[in-house]
């Protein structure tokens, strides 16, 4: 299961949407992309994700250190209190399962959210980078 992640997860774009959860309502769903460079995995359950994203006109890969476990033939990424800058801090439950991911995220502002959406071999060219 973790090489069929790894190759899975290695220049993939993830395509889908986000809907944020706004006083226990679902709010309206808007596009989401994101592009994989590769998963690595490190010591027990820890896992390096690691993210291509283009700021200010430029492409950054980025690691986001996680937990990554099994569940049968279901990857659940686990990521706590991720620092995004500017005291940001976020929380989310991911599951791969195929070529579809599904998940919750929260901040520690109290905003949170709904994701899910596709897996897919990315764009040989990186026109498709997420940010």
């Amino acid at each position: 299961m973790e090489d069929q992640f790894m190759e899975r997860m290695r220049e993939a774009d993830l395509t889908g949407t986000w809907i944020p959860l706004q006083g226990g309502a679902l709010g309206s769903g808007k596009p989401d992309t994101y592009r994989v460079v590769r998963a690595t995995r490190k010591e027990g359950d820890r896992w390096e994700i690691v993210w291509r994203v283009t700021q200010r006109g430029q492409a950054l890969e980025l690691p986001l250190p996680c937990v990554v476990t099994f569940a049968g033939d279901v990857a659940v990424l686990i990521l706590d209190e991720f620092g995004m800058g500017e005291g940001r801090r976020y929380s989310a439950r991911v599951m791969f399962h195929g070529k579809i991911y599904t998940g919750h995220w929260w901040g520690a502002g109290g905003e949170s959210g709904l994701i899910q959406g596709t897996v897919a071999p990315g764009a040989a060219d990186g026109s498709r980078d997420g940010s």
